[in-house]
């Protein structure tokens, strides 16, 4: 920044953070302390150093999207550089962009810098075109270009070794094509200095702390995995060589008879997102068939076969175009309809998002809706034990640690009677999606939960805990008719026969579903 600002006489230059103690602490302070000459060009109130050129440097912070938004409309820039942009949403640092503009620059000269780790609200666009280069609309490839940089990059971490950085940065990288370590894998070199990767590994706290975690953590805190990374809620249990299943394994794997289901996260102006699950006990023998792995006995499983989203559509448009996908007989086979909270809602005429959502499914030979199943914290604990579940069967080291499946009462380990979590290959989107699920770490006590963001990835993430937990809770719960006796059974003995006939009229009114729904010849 400073050198650009020294070369281009009269231009604008701004470092942006989330806060400003980490804007001073990590910027302005390392200024004051490696060019201390510029102290003189400080202006406090103003928060900006302004050069003997006429070139100024802002450090300017934004804690939320209003922040953002009233700091960056209008504004120009010569050279923005957002740090840890990882913090900043999709929608924040396209705004921030807009100010990236200076009269009379030439095309491409003005500069946007987005220096970031994996994690965070960002991450999912992020990654996405810059990891993954894909890209949407009217976004132009050329307009992005990713250098992906280690910790074995940063001469800070290697100062105290005593050798200078031409020295340092004339050492071999270790991994990179054509910089491969020439003592291989283990780097026995003289004192490790025969690349940057072994010594950063071997003679340095940071690099021997990275090494020395689990391999799906060490994948993305030491290596930049975009799909392992800090704070990613199914860290250590994401493993898609296990998780995720081929195209032949899902076709060998789903009985005809299983039982069906659909679960629906609705939006217009943000991703809805549907997806279609199937869940059977697996004998040793078909395990084996599909897997390659023996088991002892069977196991139950549940597959999510199927995902769509998107965005724009009205949602008995999507409904209806979810339902024209499906064969006659696959619809047969859908026994629930899972229909997140938010469609249940009444609006100003009395009316919800539920109600049309019905009639479409009817109309299209599938079951009535039922409102999911939203015990956020129990379902993603749930979706957590079943694919621990699903990495320790397939790695034939299942160990289950607890005796029940009460996910909303508490979490941590599973019981003999989790089931196994399989996705199928042919849902990208939602594979894409859960890596991206992070912790939320900003609100006290909801550490055991996911960050809700305005991400696909949250969309997504509330499907799939919406499709998995619902009907885990359907399965529990028992027949009508079971539930009445308990229900009478637990009336006082010392009442009468009309106070429990009253109360058993008022209960079997809260619980009978009304006549003439599909749902209720289904119950």
């Amino acid at each position: 920044m400073l050198d650009r600002r020294q070369n281009r006489p009269r231009t604008h230059g701004v470092i942006i953070r989330r806060t400003w103690p980490d804007l001073e602490r990590n910027h302005v302070q390392r200024y004051f302390l490696e060019f201390p000459e510029l102290r003189e060009y400080w202006h406090e109130g103003k928060k900006k150093f302004t050069l003997p050129n006429g070139s100024e440097i802002h450090f300017m912070f934004a804690e939320n999207q209003q922040e953002v938004d009233q700091k960056f409309w209008g504004p120009e820039f010569y050279d923005i550089m957002v740090d840890q942009a990882e913090q900043f949403s999709e929608q924040e640092l396209l705004t921030i962009k807009t100010c990236n503009r200076w009269p009379g620059a030439p095309m491409g000269e003005c500069k946007t810098g987005l220096f970031f780790n994996p994690g965070g609200v960002g991450t999912e666009f992020l990654r996405r075109v810059f990891a993954q280069g894909k890209f949407k609309d009217n976004e132009n490839p050329e307009d992005f270009k990713f250098v992906h940089l280690f910790g074995w990059d940063n001469y800070v971490w290697f100062e105290s070794l005593g050798i200078s950085p031409k020295e340092f940065y004339a050492i071999p990288d270790g991994l990179k094509k054509g910089e491969q370590c020439a003592y291989g894998a283990e780097g026995n070199g003289p004192e490790f200095f025969c690349c940057r990767f072994h010594l950063f590994i071997y003679r340095t706290a940071e690099g021997r702390k990275l090494n020395a975690l689990p391999p799906s953590l060490r994948a993305g805190h030491l290596l930049g995995s975009f799909d392992s990374f800090a704070g990613q809620y199914f860290a250590g249990v994401w493993d898609e060589s296990r998780i995720i299943l081929t195209r032949s394994q899902e076709e060998l794997l789903i009985q005809n008879w299983w039982p069906r289901w659909m679960a629906h996260d609705p939006g217009v102006f943000h991703n809805a997102s549907i997806g279609w699950a199937a869940s059977g006990r697996v004998p040793p023998k078909l395990f084996e068939s599909v897997f390659g792995r023996t088991i002892q006995d069977s196991v139950d499983v549940v597959v999510v076969y199927r995902t769509h989203a998107e965005s724009g559509s009205e949602e008995t448009a999507l409904v209806r175009k979810c339902a024209g996908s499906m064969a006659e007989h696959e619809k047969r086979r859908v026994q629930r309809y899972f229909l997140g909270v938010d469609a249940w809602e009444k609006n100003s005429s009395g009316h919800s998002v539920s109600e049309r959502i019905a009639d479409e499914l009817r109309r299209n030979g599938l079951p009535y809706c039922e409102q999911a199943d939203n015990n956020r914290i129990g379902g993603w604990r749930l979706l957590y034990a079943m694919m621990k579940k699903t990495c320790d069967v397939l790695a034939g080291c299942m160990s289950p640690t607890r005796e029940d499946d009460d996910w909303d009462d508490e979490g941590g380990g599973y019981s003999v009677k989790t089931p196994m979590l399989l996705i199928s290959a042919d849902c990208e989107n939602l594979i894409q999606s859960i890596p991206m699920l992070i912790r939320d770490t900003k609100h006290p006590g909801r550490a055991e939960d996911v960050l809700k963001t305005p991400t696909d990835a949250d969309d997504d993430g509330d499907m799939l805990r919406y499709l998995v937990k619902s009907m885990l809770r359907a399965q529990l719960t028992a027949p009508l008719e079971i539930r009445a006796q308990e229900y009478y059974e637990s009336l006082s003995p010392k009442a009468d026969m009309t106070a429990k006939s009253v109360l058993m009229a008022k209960w079997k009114h809260q619980n009978t579903p009304k006549k003439g729904s599909p749902w209720a010849a289904r119950q």
